[in-house]
C-alpha cells in the first residue's frame, strides 16, 4: 500500500510541479486550442496489489479512448472506455492458461497545459465502472463451485505529455494508475488448486500501473 500511495500522489504533484516550471510566454496569445479531442492510449499494466494477483498473473495490455470537450481554458470532459488483459504465466503458475479480462468505461476530466504549440501536457482522472471476467480456468475437483464474472468501480488517475507532429495529430507518453473496489480471491477460479497463497495474499483491492504511449487527434480549434 506505500508505494501504491507513493505513486498516486506522484500522479497528482508531477503535473503541477512541470506547470509551475514552465513559461507561458512560449505560446502565442493568438494560439488557438482544440474544442475537442480523441485520445487513446496503450499500456503495459504492472501490478500493484493485491499480493495474490501479482503472484498469479501477468499484464498484457491496458488500451483506452476517451472523448473530450474542452469546457474553459484548459479543462476538459469527457467518456472514457477502457479494456485490459492479464494472463497466468509459466513462471508464476506453470501449465495453467487462464486469462482475465476486463471493460467498461466512466467520466473523465483533465487539464491541458499546452508548453508550445506543438507540445502539450496534461494530467486527469476518471471515474467509472468495469466488468471482470475470467477464461480458461481449470478446477481439479469438479465439485468446486466457479465465479468467472465480477463487476467493480475504479478510479484512474494519469498524466502525460505529447507532440503533435502533423497538423492536428500528437503523439506521446502515458502513464496511469488504476485502482479497483474489486479484491482479487484466487479461491474463486480454483488457482489455490495449483498454487500455494498465504491470507496475507488476499488483502487489498486490485491495483495496477500502467506505462505506454498515446495518440491524439484534435479538432475544431477556436
Amino acid at each position: 500500500m506505500k508505494l501504491s500511495r507513493a505513486i498516486f500522489f506522484v500522479l497528482l504533484l508531477v503535473p503541477g510541479g512541470l506547470l509551475c516550471a514552465q513559461d507561458e510566454n512560449n505560446v502565442p496569445a493568438n494560439f488557438q486550442k482544440p474544442r475537442f479531442s480523441i485520445h487513446a492510449n496503450g499500456a503495459v499494466p504492472h501490478t500493484i496489489s493485491n499480493k495474490a494477483f501479482k503472484r498469479s498473473f501477468t499484464g498484457i495490455y491496458d488500451i483506452s479512448a476517451s472523448f473530450n470537450v474542452r469546457m474553459f481554458s484548459g479543462f476538459t470532459a469527457g467518456f472514457l472506455a477502457k479494456f485490459n488483459e492479464f494472463k497466468t504465466p509459466d513462471n508464476k503458475i506453470p501449465g495453467l492458461n487462464t486469462y482475465g479480462q476486463m471493460f467498461g468505461g466512466g467520466f473523465r476530466l483533465a487539464y491541458y497545459h499546452y508548453l508550445r504549440e506543438t507540445t502539450v501536457l496534461y494530467g486527469g482522472v476518471t471515474a467509472g465502472e468495469v466488468y471482470l471476467h475470467y477464461f480458461g480456468l481449470s478446477c481439479l475437483n469438479p465439485t468446486t463451485p466457479e465465479q468467472t464474472e465480477y463487476r467493480s468501480t475504479f478510479l484512474e488517475p494519469e498524466l502525460g505529455i505529447s507532440f503533435y507532429v502533423e497538423g492536428n495529430f500528437a503523439i506521446g507518453i502515458h502513464t496511469s494508475f488504476d485502482m479497483y473496489d474489486y479484491v482479487f480471491d484466487p479461491y474463486a477460479i480454483c488457482l489455490n488448486q495449483h498454487k500455494a497463497y498465504l491470507d496475507s495474499d488476499l488483502v487489498g483491492g486490485l491495483q495496477h500501473l500502467n506505462l505506454g504511449f498515446g495518440l491524439t487527434y484534435s479538432f475544431l480549434r477556436k
